[in-house]
């Protein structure tokens, strides 16, 4: 462990710990048995860690002989799981959303004839575009070394 992540006790176990009290987080923990919600000292940890805010609001209101009545109302909003969800995907490479157009062997590729090239960028440019990572659009011609050289050629990442 480096200095700074024991000085502030922040570590990627840490992390990961508390993207996933986020991510799997239930709201049922947050309510007894009967329907009402649990004070916050009777929470448990991952339980604690997914509240975002807790709001009381006071009504004041008259009961059906004409005493003032105060009625709390309890408000608790939790955090959006849905980020801390695409984090642990991130982590766990769920999806792979990286586009890897690196070469099997450089060497391989050095002195290649432009044919044996542009085969195999058509065919990484293919299985991107066949997992939706990519769009390809040619605008003219055919693809050569030079068309992509010119721009005649483009390629957009999603």
């Amino acid at each position: 462990m480096d200095a700074r992540a024991k000085r502030t006790e922040i570590t990627q176990d840490r992390v990961l710990k508390e993207l996933a009290h986020v991510a799997f987080s239930d709201v049922r923990a947050t309510f007894d048995e009967a329907g009402q919600l649990r004070s916050p000292t009777d929470l448990d940890d991952d339980t604690a860690a997914a509240i975002a805010s807790v709001e009381v609001v006071e009504r004041r209101g008259i009961d059906v002989d004409g005493r003032p009545t105060i009625t709390y109302v309890h408000k608790m909003r939790l955090v959006e799981k849905t980020p801390s969800l695409a984090l642990l995907c991130r982590h766990l490479g769920i999806p792979n959303d990286k586009l890897d157009l690196t070469a099997r062997r450089a060497s391989d590729y050095k002195t290649a004839p432009d044919a044996v090239l542009i085969r195999r960028v058509e065919e990484l440019l293919l299985k991107a575009k066949a997992d939706n990572a990519i769009d390809v659009s040619r605008t003219e011609g055919a693809l050569t070394r030079a068309a992509m050289a010119d721009s005649k050629c483009s390629v957009r990442l999603h």
